[in-house]
């Protein structure tokens, strides 16, 4: 993925999609590696394409993973032209497959095409993971912000092979 390159101090772990479980709206996974492979909870999960989501159970040998479109699971982000921030987390557009990058001023400057990564803020996810692209800007109907409606560079539905980040620098 040419992370481990770029950061040599992100320390990852290969795992496989092993099941999907049909019930879950937003997409979520079950991967073969857990905590004997180094794993815990609230580990960020990406592919080659870009962050689809976190490990929110990690058992000895296999994990469970929420996708970014869940309710479970938000993510400071920032606009990488732009560095304009906000954060990623609605269900109001899981349906569609569509992300919600929400907290953007009134006069935002984000445009479609934009490209929208991680900020590191909070120490949970490292920064420049790519998220997603700017597919249009919103005004909010409860105050005088605006949002981005944003395009996930992975498809979460195909998602068969990730890499988990299991420590990094800033993370905690």
């Amino acid at each position: 993925l040419k992370i481990s390159e770029a950061d040599p101090e992100i320390e990852m772990r290969s795992a496989a999609v092993i099941g999907r479980d049909p019930n879950d709206i937003f997409y979520g996974f079950s991967i073969g590696a857990g905590t004997l492979s180094g794993i815990s909870v609230g580990d960020p999960v990406i592919t080659s394409q870009g962050l689809v989501g976190i490990v929110s159970q990690a058992y000895a040998t296999t994990s469970k993973v929420d996708c970014l479109l869940s309710e479970n699971v938000q993510v400071a982000a920032v606009s990488i032209d732009k560095q304009e921030s906000g954060v990623v987390g609605s269900i109001m557009m899981a349906s569609s497959g569509l992300l919600r990058l929400s907290y953007l001023s009134p006069d935002t400057k984000l445009e479609p095409g934009d490209i929208i990564t991680t900020s590191g803020a909070g120490g949970t996810y490292p920064a420049k993971l790519k998220i997603g692209q700017v597919e249009s800007v919103e005004k909010s109907d409860m105050d005088v912000s605006r949002y981005a409606v944003l395009k996930p560079f992975q498809d979460l539905t195909t998602v068969k092979e990730v890499q988990v980040i299991i420590d990094f620098p800033g993370k905690g």
